[in-house]
């Protein structure tokens, strides 16, 4: 009679099942299942970052003092929708033109969708959003345009409600590659440790496989790449807070743009 033994670990399995297949008797009819060829899993993860070529940055705007009333604003008869808005941020906007941004990489949204609630009712009808690409980015150099921008919007009665970035490089695709075979060196040695463990040598390469990445938690602010498949997240805590769709900004990360994956290798395992 076969005999079947599972492992499991905690980034990679092993089946294993015996050779001699079994078989069922009775009433004259006779049927025979030979068991599945005995084989290991083994899961890799590999990761590969590069000097960020560029940097999309996002600012969320809001009052800077809740003063508990709720005030609906809206705009004069005749006048242009956000243009209050973008007028009312210009110091900020000039804050980052400072620190070396063009006026062609630079982008104000006007929008109520950009209104948060996690931070209490606003006191305006429109949130705002300012968007700057900044080519060679460095990590003191993105904290001087942050930094400049808040000590900006607080001058006028403004604050910072946001913070979003996001790092890459021309090609991320070389970042993949890299990241792959990062991945499948680390699968080999994961399966080559089980093999051992199990007093059994590992066979050929069977099956090999990506796994698509899980979406990056808004709370891991290590997971800050452009080249990097991540779900958006906002910066704040709340779902409310969905005026940032990069990760969270982290003034202590370098600006470098990162690449994860992960490869699944099967091999065959024989007995002896």
């Amino acid at each position: 009679m076969a005999m079947a033994v599972v492992g499991l670990a905690s980034l990679a399995a092993v089946a294993l099942s015996g050779n001699d297949g079994f078989s069922l008797r009775g009433g004259g009819d006779a049927r025979s299942t030979t068991a599945p060829a005995p084989s290991l899993i083994a899961i890799g993860v590999g990761h590969a970052s590069a000097p960020a070529e560029t940097a999309y940055l996002q600012l969320l705007i809001g009052p800077g003092v809740y003063d508990g009333q709720i005030v609906v604003g809206g705009s004069s008869p005749g006048a242009t929708p956000g243009a209050a808005e973008r007028e009312a941020v210009e110091p900020l906007i000039q804050a980052i033109r400072t620190g070396g941004v063009a006026d062609a990489d630079l982008q104000v949204l006007v929008s109520p969708a950009l209104s948060s609630g996690y931070f209490g009712p606003s006191n305006a009808q429109n949130g705002v959003r300012v968007d700057a690409t900044i080519h060679g980015p460095t990590r003191d150099r993105i904290n001087e345009i942050v930094n400049a921008a808040g000590q900006a919007a607080a001058a006028n009665g403004q604050a910072l409600l946001q913070v979003g970035v996001a790092y890459a490089v021309a090609d991320c695709g070389v970042l993949e590659r890299e990241a792959r075979g990062r991945a499948i060196e680390d699968a080999r040695s994961r399966a080559q440790q089980q093999a051992e463990l199990l007093s059994r040598p590992l066979g050929p390469l069977l099956l090999s496989s990506d796994i698509a990445p899980a979406p990056v938690p808004e709370t891991d602010t290590s997971a800050q790449a452009g080249c990097q498949a991540a779900a958006p997240a906002a910066s704040g805590s709340s779902p409310l807070s969905n005026g940032i769709t990069l990760p969270a900004f982290n003034p202590g990360a370098t600006a470098e743009a990162r690449s994860t994956v992960q490869m699944s290798l099967t091999f065959a395992l024989p007995n002896t």
